[in-house]
Formats: C-alpha cells, sequence, structure tokens
C-alpha cells in the first residue's frame, strides 16, 4: 500500500500492532495501528526508502531497501538497528521475505536477484 506524505512517497507495511512506513527523507517509522503513535524512528540508510518488508520470528524484524543500494534488518520489539546486507550496485525497488523462512530475496535495478540467509541468533 502506498500513500503520500509531505516528504515524499510512503511505504506502508502492518505487523499486527505496528505497522512501519518508509519515506524519501530516509527513515523509517514504526508506528502503533490503534493509535499511530511514533515508537522508533530508524535514521540509518543514506537515501530514500524504496520497500520494506516484515519477518516473524523469535523476534520481529523489519528489512528496509533502499536507494542507497543497501538492506537494514531491524528489531522492531527492540526498535533497534541489526545489521546491513551489501552486495547490489544499483538502487533496490524491491524486497520480500516469507513469514517462517529464513531467507529474504531482494530486486535491484543492476538487473540482480540476490537470495539473502537469515541467521536465527
Amino acid at each position: 500500500m502506498s500513500q503520500f506524505g509531505k516528504n515524499g512517497n510512503l511505504t506502508n507495511l502492518s505487523l499486527i500492532k505496528q505497522k512501519a512506513t518508509g519515506s524519501r527523507d530516509k527513515t523509517v517509522r514504526i508506528l502503533s495501528t490503534t493509535t499511530d503513535q511514533n515508537l522508533h524512528t530508524f535514521t540509518h540508510h543514506r537515501d530514500a526508502i524504496s520497500s520494506l518488508t516484515f519477518r516473524k520470528s523469535p523476534q520481529n524484524q523489519l528489512y528496509s531497501a533502499s536507494l542507497d543500494r543497501t538492506v537494514k534488518v531491524w528489531n522492531v520489539d527492540e526498535g533497534t538497528y541489526i545489521e546491513t546486507l551489501f552486495g547490489h550496485q544499483d538502487h533496490i525497488p524491491s524486497i520480500d521475505s516469507l513469514s517462517k523462512e529464513r531467507c529474504l530475496t531482494s530486486g535491484s535495478r543492476d538487473r540482480t536477484v540476490r537470495l539473502w540467509k537469515i541467521v536465527e541468533e
């Protein structure tokens, strides 16, 4: 689902009690689905956010793709940064994960698709 905000296009996803938005202002925000209260703001990307996907695991994780050619991994429950996935040579317009699988796919404008193995810790 996409919507327009004052900072540009927003990507909006839901996970039961929380939703995430990513914006051209390089931020990812975690919001309460019931009150729309901002719970966490992540500012680690260097360019606009292009795609988001949640993954339920022992910890609820959020993956954010960006025009900065990286995928960031976040712990939604704790509101913390986990790691950065590097490998694409151009913008990443699309990422997806399966809720119970340990992998993430990302498609880039560099004409590659990457399959990332997610290690449970």
